[in-house]
Order: C-alpha cells, then structure tokens, then sequence
C-alpha cells in the first residue's frame, strides 16, 4: 500500500525515496526545493510531490512519515507528524535537545504510534554478523569495544561531529553490550568553527565491565571507520564499509611469556551474507514498515505490544542522549561527565 511521504530529498533523502518506491510503499515526496523535486520526478512520476508539509500532514492517505531534513528540524517535524497520528521515521539523531527526544518518545507512546531512528549500521550486514557471533559467545567475555569514524567532512554547521557522526557507533555498541552505560565521558575540540566540535572522543563504561570508546573526527586526512571487539577468547575487527570482519585468537587467557612472544595469526574473514550499505538501507526500510504493520488492527498479533516495542531504538537513543549530553553546539574545549 502507498502511504509513506518522504520529507526531504536531497544528499541522503534520495535513497530513502528510492528504497520506499521499491518496496511499493511511497506516495509523496515533500522538499521546500523546486529544483529537487524536478529531478525526483524524473525517475518516479507517478508520486505525489509538494514543497509544503502541511499536505502532507492533511492527506488521508498518507500513514507513515519518513523525515531526512538536517538535525535542527528533526523535533519539529517528527511532533507535527505524531500529533497529525502518522508514524514517523526519523534519521539520526532523534533531536538535538534531550528534552525533545523524551518528548518524542512519549508522544509516540501516548498515541500509539511507530517512532524509529535510521541507525542504518545497526542493518548492515557485516555488523549482524559480529552481533551474531558475541551473542553465540564465540568471542568469549566481552572486555571492550572501540570505534572509530574519520574522515575530511562532511562538516556540518547545525551540529557537531559527535551528534552528526557519533549516533552509529553509541547504537552498535550499545547493541553488542546489551546494557545502558553507567559512566560516559566526553570531550570535544573545535577548530574550524567558534562553537562546534570538530573532533570528539567518547568513553562508556558499562556494569558487566565492558569499556567502549569512540573516536569521531570530521578533520581528518584519510576516511577510516572501524569498529573493534576485543573479548577473552577472541578479538574482532569490522571496517564498517566492508562485509568482512576478521578475528584473532585473544591472548588474555595466556601466560605473560606467550604473549610477549608469540602473537597468534588471524584467521580467515568471516564473510557476511550481504555486502553493501544499500542492503542495509533496505533492510531498516523494511524494518519500519513491518513495524507499521504490526501496530494496525488488523495486523496486530493478539499477544504483541507494538508501540511499546517498535519504539525501543528511540527509547534507547533518547537513554543514550540523557547520558551522553554534550551540547550540539559548543565553544572552546568540552568536557563532560555523567554518572548514572
């Protein structure tokens, strides 16, 4: 049935329209852009097209609400929808303002309706594929996780690398953990704005004893991203953009000696089944809209709390954003700290 709109279609926009119109699923593409929605048309005449959101909160037919503007929008928009009794998908992060995120998050609740958050990575093939092999327990004990999302932009001006960059890597960790933090520390440097962070770094220290660190930069050299799981029987490795994750036997369990002097060769990758980010968007797509079904009278499973659990990414993102508030925007060095 075709009753998504799209809200914005510009750099990231364009591939949430083409993976809804591929899922039979879009009816409008809504952007302020005369320009923008001329080149859409080009490839999917047969939606409906406004420049003005309030069509599309208006339209009957349209269900469910898909919102790719920049971050500073992201609250007004996703309300306005939830107060209209849409269902709203939101790329990350859910809001900029802790407050707002609860908000959302509770209205959502109160009418009953599907808020999700596109943590895309949390889709992606190869990261499913690390997530299957902690939960099988393959790597052991998990000690700790670090991550790292570099590269020279794209720099933002409505937020600051952390909220722009950092959102992935807080969900995959938070995935692969299975608990809330308890301590989270962060600082931040900014350099080419007066009050925006350039370069962030980010610890969470978690009850089991499972550290994560996250290191996000949009001034740097060269494009890296990597996330890294080091357990006690075995250490993994996922360069986020590939579909290959490989891993090493860990040396915790070995004697002082053997591990000063014998390091144990990695062994083959272990291959994911699907190999690109495409994929990922698709399967998050899919994800919502299957959401969506569950949390209609007719699809609703008897047994089934849809709202409640179709909510659970924002509810832990808004958890994670009361933890980790460094501010969006910020002047000269930031330091912060919260204990639970």
């Amino acid at each position: 049935m075709k009753s998504i709109a799209v809200i914005g279609a510009g750099y990231w926009g364009k591939n949430l329209v083409r993976n809804y119109f591929e899922e039979g699923a879009l009816h409008s593409v809504c952007d302020a852009r005369r320009e923008i929605l001329s080149a859409i048309k080009k490839h999917y005449p047969d939606v409906v097209y406004t420049e003005h959101f309030d069509d599309v909160l208006a339209d009957t037919a349209v269900k469910g609400v898909v919102i790719a503007l920049p971050a500073e929008c992201h609250y007004e928009y996703a309300a306005k929808a939830l107060n209209a009794g849409k269902d709203v998908f939101v790329e990350k992060p859910l809001a900029l303002d802790l407050d707002h995120a609860r908000k959302l998050t509770a209205m959502a609740l109160e009418r009953r309706r599907i808020l999700m958050v596109g943590h895309l990575l949390r889709y992606h093939p190869a990261f499913l594929t690390l997530k299957e092999l902690t939960d099988r327990g393959e790597l052991g004990r998990l000690q700790y996780i670090y991550s790292t999302r570099l590269s020279l932009g794209k720099i933002r001006r409505e937020e600051n690398a952390l909220w722009s960059f950092a959102p992935h890597d807080i969900s995959m960790i938070l995935a692969l953990c299975n608990e809330m933090p308890q301590h989270v520390s962060a600082v931040g440097h900014n350099y080419l704005h007066k009050q925006l962070a350039d370069v962030t770094t980010t610890h969470l220290s978690f009850p089991s004893g499972v550290n994560g660190h996250i290191f996000v930069s949009w001034l740097h050299p060269f494009k890296e991203q990597k996330l890294v799981v080091i357990g006690e029987a075995k250490m993994a490795v996922n360069p986020v953009t590939s579909h290959r994750i490989r891993t090493i036997p860990s040396p915790m369990k070995r004697s002082l000696a053997a591990r000063v002097t014998a390091w144990p060769p990695w062994t083959e990758p272990v291959k994911a089944t699907k190999s690109t980010c495409g994929w990922a968007i698709s399967v998050s797509v899919s994800a919502w809209l299957r959401c969506r079904i569950w949390n209609t009278p007719a699809g609703r499973p008897a047994a089934a709390k849809p709202s409640r659990k179709a909510s659970a990414t924002s509810g832990v993102w808004c958890e994670c954003l009361r933890i980790t508030a460094l501010p969006a925007s910020s002047a000269g060095t930031i330091a912060f700290t919260a204990v639970r």
